[in-house]
């Protein structure tokens, strides 16, 4: 069997990893909110991981920001219309921009596939989401201009630093979620792309 047979398949298991890890963002609102793992939970997301995945992995490449998307959007919309995480759009395009940006990773990834390299690029993804998001949080604020008046930061240099430090917590979830998930994504997929495919190929080819 030749590439272009063996496409579809593993297109297939891309495609489904990618939604079976996205439904992890579920997780936080299946739980009690007096569990202790709630602590945790928040912030412990899939999205950078499985943003650097598809871009290192779809071919065509533009399957690889396309599918992450669209289990993003699926996701969201299920959240939102349930009424566990109502949402605005003005929050959501900038998540969307970010994995759109934070994709261009993937690139690295996709071209040096290694564990230093994966590793580098999910520590990044969630230091650059951190800050950027922050900032964001702490000049919301401080003007309402991206969303209306928010959480009350001083509009100085110690109330941005204060506001990184409250969302210290979330970093650390982040930065764990971020590396379970490219661990799960990058090393299943590893097996599956081994074992699995390899061993269909090799029933096509003596069929």
């Amino acid at each position: 069997m030749d590439s272009a047979h063996r496409q579809p398949l593993r297109l297939l298991v891309l495609s489904a990893l990618i939604v079976a890890i996205m439904a992890c963002r579920f997780l936080p609102y299946a739980l009690n909110a007096s569990n202790p793992l709630q602590d945790w939970l928040w912030g412990f997301t899939p999205l950078w991981a499985v943003m650097l995945f598809g871009v290192a992995h779809f071919r065509p490449l533009w399957l690889g920001w396309a599918v992450p998307l669209a289990a993003m959007l699926l996701s969201d919309a299920l959240l939102h219309f349930s009424g566990l995480a109502p949402t605005t759009l003005t929050g959501r395009l900038l998540i969307y921009g970010l994995m759109l940006a934070l994709g261009g990773l993937g690139l690295v990834v996709r071209c040096w596939r290694t564990v230093p390299v994966i590793a580098g690029a999910g520590l990044t993804s969630a230091l650059l989401f951190f800050l950027t998001s922050n900032f964001l949080v702490w000049l919301n604020s401080s003007t309402g201009l991206v969303s209306g008046k928010g959480l009350n930061y001083e509009p100085t240099l110690a109330g941005l630093l204060h506001c990184y430090a409250m969302a210290l917590p979330f970093l650390r979830n982040d930065l764990l979620g971020t590396g379970f998930f490219c661990l799960v994504l990058f090393g299943g997929f590893a097996l599956i792309e081994r074992h699995i495919l390899a061993a269909n190929h090799a029933a096509m080819e003596t069929a």
